[in-house]
């Protein structure tokens, strides 16, 4: 097998218009039977709003903080959200800035997906106890969080996973108002082998985000061929028992005494023969028989 594949990404922001819906491009070449994967990051001041879970999707983590919004949507891909061409997500209230990042997966099988999340934790690392269930995983790790004095847009760089995998970034969608509100919000993206715990994950922003920080990770397992063994049975099962044999070989008793016969009292009756008459002494002529 191989290591799922995160083929496509498609990214959308909005930026202080105080609107809590964002629509999102499907990523490119979007197929019936891909995973799809959602991260959205949504900023309201002093007041977290509550994200709506997308029709059909799964919700993995949804937070709503004082400051920062934070969830992830899964799903599998059908011809309906191809057709779609994309997906809207909102929030329960208004929200200064929205970004939402969505990914396309191949080669995953969707039980396998596992999700480990920290919110309001500080500024990274975050630490992790997530453990592959797979030799081969793909694994998406998410950062964001907000801040209302930032001194330029916030880009991300620095992304680390211990154990040490190489990371690819695939999204930074950082906001910033002129009057220095606005947010982070970064996906990286690495193959990874092995069953080996992960136990943290890390970013680096240019600019301070302080304000309800936290990051999801999540990870995706190729499917795998099972293993195993046949265990051969200790004591023979308990059949039925034969209660006799067929075609058996004896022998004839002998009777002792021979049997009494019908005995022969006479003998069946004859004929009388017949004998010629005395001859007369005169001119006699033979009788007929």
């Amino acid at each position: 097998m191989a290591n799922p594949v995160l083929a496509s990404t498609s990214n959308a922001s909005r930026n202080n218009t105080g609107s809590g819906t964002i629509n999102v491009s499907n990523p490119a070449s979007l197929t019936a039977g891909d995973e799809m994967c959602l991260f959205v990051t949504l900023y309201e001041t002093g007041s977290g709003q509550t994200i709506a879970t997308p029709s059909g999707w799964t919700s993995r983590h949804n937070v709503a903080l004082n400051f920062v919004s934070r969830a992830c949507f899964t799903k599998t891909a059908t011809s309906g959200d191809v057709s779609a061409g994309s997906v809207t997500v909102s929030s329960t209230g208004g929200g200064d800035f929205m970004s939402a990042s969505f990914h396309r997966i191949t080669g995953s099988v969707a039980p396998s997906i596992a999700f480990s999340s920290e919110d309001d934790a500080g500024s990274a690392p975050y630490t992790t106890a997530l453990t592959p269930t797979t030799l081969e995983s793909l694994v998406l790790v998410f950062f964001s969080g907000a801040d209302n004095s930032l001194g330029a847009v916030p880009t991300a760089s620095g992304y680390s996973l211990t154990p040490t995998t190489s990371l690819t970034e695939v999204s930074d969608l950082g906001l910033r108002d002129a009057s220095g509100d606005g947010i982070a919000h970064a996906v990286a993206q690495g193959a990874y082998d092995g069953t080996t715990e992960i136990t943290a994950r890390s970013v680096t922003f240019s600019e301070a985000v302080t304000r309800s920080p936290g990051s999801i990770i999540v990870i995706y397992s190729a499917p795998e061929n099972a293993t195993g063994t046949n265990a051969l049975l200790s004591v023979s099962p308990t059949h039925l028992a034969q209660a006799g044999v067929a075609d058996t070989t004896g022998t004839n008793t002998l009777h002792a005494v021979s049997p009494t016969m019908f005995a022969q009292s006479g003998n069946g009756q004859r004929g009388t023969p017949w004998t010629n008459p005395n001859k007369p002494a005169t001119n006699w002529n033979n009788l007929p028989k």
